[in-house]
């Protein structure tokens, strides 16, 4: 009987100071942060970002807000889950009372289209802690229902914490973040000062690009939330380093790529913007597949003249 007392008492506490138990960078907190505002119905947005860590480190918000004076929130993730939970952030967004967005802006690298639902469960789980409020039913039906179980367990969740052996992150540490993260609007700076020299080895993936069957499925879906409910998508293909979008035109995974987008287009009609010319040049990138702070200003600026023309299109004479 102790045993059990002393289990719950600590799994409360764990409960209790969950945002405290999540070590620096606080990649983990950001995406709960998400998760919760998604359902909370609490902020409505004009513009909604969703995407993989391209998009997170890529679009900043503040920006697109500026040239279009329509609020924006960049609910992107890391590549691991990213179309599982921008589909699940989405559909807990469009269920609360924040209202129908006027424009939603997607964006998924190659990698992580062709990245497979066993590679994810083996190697990454642990990341679906982060989103496991409200969303317990949907990740019971996808994964079943002895792992969504375990999704319940606030231990569980911050076992990161317990192998890193780091002790509580300061409440000013903590609190500051989260200012940040809102004032931020969704939108990550990790890499705002890295350039990318163009010093890497030739990309050894497979010249082959397929997007496998469980990316099909939740971008599909994403895809179906939005039409279901009348918003409009923008598809943004990330543009890549001069040597590396080159690799991937000599390769043929350029062209796969597009041609899995304009075979999904065909049924959903999104418009897909290609805005590698504009980001022409290393000075841009942070690394191999990211924006730094430059670029993800100039990708945001372009973003806002076209959400322009989208929402006030130009009369003709």
């Amino acid at each position: 009987m102790l045993a059990v007392v002393l289990i719950a008492a600590f799994e409360s506490a764990c409960a209790y100071f969950d945002n405290y138990l999540y070590p620096p960078p606080f990649d983990g907190l950001q995406f709960k942060l998400k998760n919760d505002l998604a359902q909370s119905g609490k902020s409505s947005f004009d513009v909604v970002i969703f995407g993989d860590s391209y998009v997170l480190l890529g679009i900043m918000p503040e920006v697109i807000e500026k040239g279009t004076g329509l609020s924006a929130f960049n609910f992107s993730t890391y590549a691991d889950f990213s179309a599982f939970t921008s589909y699940l952030l989405l559909k807990n967004y469009l269920s609360s009372r924040a209202g129908r967005p006027t424009l939603i802006i997607a964006g998924f690298l190659p990698s992580t289209v062709t990245t497979t639902k066993e590679y994810l469960v083996e190697n990454k789980q642990h990341v679906l802690y982060h989103y496991s409020r409200g969303n317990i039913l949907l990740f019971a039906k996808e994964f079943g229902a002895a792992q969504a179980v375990k999704f319940l367990v606030p231990s569980l969740k911050h076992q990161d914490f317990w192998k890193l052996r780091v002790w509580f992150s300061g409440r000013t540490m903590v609190d500051g973040f989260i200012k940040q993260f809102y004032q931020r609007k969704g939108y990550a700076d990790d890499r705002a000062g890295w350039v990318y020299t163009g010093a890497r080895a030739r990309d050894e993936r497979p010249d082959e690009l397929s997007a496998s069957l469980f990316f099909q499925k939740y971008f599909l879906a994403f895809l179906r939330l939005a039409r279901q409910n009348g918003v409009k998508v923008l598809y943004v293909v990330p543009a890549l380093p001069p040597d590396i979008a080159s690799q991937n035109v000599q390769s043929g995974r350029t062209g796969q790529y597009l041609s899995f987008l304009r075979s999904v287009q065909e049924s959903f009609g999104f418009k897909i913007l290609d805005p590698q010319a504009i980001l022409d040049k290393n000075d841009y990138f942070a690394d191999e597949a990211h924006l730094n702070g430059q670029g993800a200003r100039r990708m945001s600026e372009y973003l806002a003249s076209v959400i322009g023309d989208e929402v006030h299109p130009a009369k003709q004479p």
